[in-house]
């Protein structure tokens, strides 16, 4: 389960909000990289291809992009499944990175590497086995994250920067949807124990009798007061939802002692703030936006990067779209 956590944060370091950036695919290596993954890759490698086919290739001047079926055969180093026009799309991204020059330098891997082997604590030989886990070589899997974030890089240029939510539909939203919280009640419980020398049902009288004449009961062992949503509250003590900050009021005998609860603090329901729902409103209104930005801008791509489609291996996997 660690090592799925972990390889999922290698690909959200990279990728900032794209939910397609974590699904790139690699080129098939050069001869020279293949010599150097073999002698990398352990022994155990019955699941490595050593025969490949191409399924399709996307034309580029500075170098065409090949997709192979064992891309589509295996996960990503995040652990998800791609699918043909998954890989197509993101060869084209890929494409149109290397195009703009924003592919990241060996520096820049190195980089986002060091990050996250502070921030899980781990050595070079764990990326290495992490990446292995996974299917990868090491060299395959510096070559997937520079990949991911060339392309997270491009959408954030291309889309991202297009996503501004002027205040006037953020607040528009917040009028027509509207959002109440209900109440919320702060309370300590206490604890007075039982005194061997009455019984209980005088001490009991007592009690009520202090409280009543709103003195302050002696020898009572406080807790630590804790938040009670309104819906959290059991149908037997419900007596707090009358109660006023600061009293309090006996409840139950208990194994030990007579329970009680003070009443600190209490928020009654209320519409939620403008400031408060603001991030999550801007969110609510940037998702169609994006969905209808990244779909127009990839159908610029699409028109721009027509692919040569080979028939696949697998029948069952979904048709390209060129």
């Amino acid at each position: 389960m660690k090592k799925r956590i972990v390889i999922l944060s290698l690909a959200l370091a990279l990728a900032p909000m794209n939910a397609y950036s974590a699904q790139n695919a690699r080129s098939i290596p050069t001869k020279k990289e293949n010599s150097t993954q073999k002698e990398r890759a352990p022994r155990d490698s019955k699941n490595r291809y050593q025969i490949d086919t191409i399924i399709a290739v996307i034309p580029n001047p500075e170098g065409n992009k090949v997709i192979t079926q064992s891309e589509l055969d295996r996960p990503a180093i995040d652990g998800t499944m791609r699918s043909k026009k998954d890989l197509i799309r993101n060869a084209r991204l890929y494409n149109k990175a290397k195009e703009y020059g924003m592919l990241p330098s060996e520096s820049d891997i190195d980089d986002h590497l060091n990050m996250i082997k502070r921030e899980n604590k781990m050595t070079h030989d764990d990326i290495v086995k992490l990446f292995d886990s996974a299917g990868y070589t090491f060299a395959e899997g510096r070559e997937q994250l520079g990949e991911m974030s060339a392309t997270s890089t491009l959408i954030s240029v291309k889309v991202h920067s297009r996503l501004l939510i002027p205040e006037r539909e953020v607040r528009a939203y917040y009028d027509e949807n509207p959002i109440y919280l209900e109440p919320q009640y702060e309370v300590q419980p206490g604890l007075m124990p039982f005194d061997s020398s009455s019984s209980k049902d005088q001490q009991r009288k007592k009690i009520e009798a202090t409280l009543r004449a709103g003195k302050t009961l002696p020898n009572v062992e406080w807790a630590d007061p804790f938040w009670l949503d309104l819906a959290d509250i059991a149908p037997e003590k419900m007596f707090i939802t009358q109660m006023q900050p600061g009293e309090v009021r006996l409840s139950e005998e208990g194994f030990d002692g007579f329970e009680l609860f003070k009443l600190v603090n209490m928020h009654e329901r209320r519409l939620k703030g403008f400031e408060e729902r603001y991030s999550e409103i801007v969110e609510v209104l940037r998702r169609p936006r994006y969905e209808r930005l990244f779909s127009e801008f990839e159908q610029q791509l699409e028109a721009s990067m027509p692919i040569i489609d080979l028939e696949p291996v697998d029948t069952d996997v979904p048709p390209a779209v060129s």
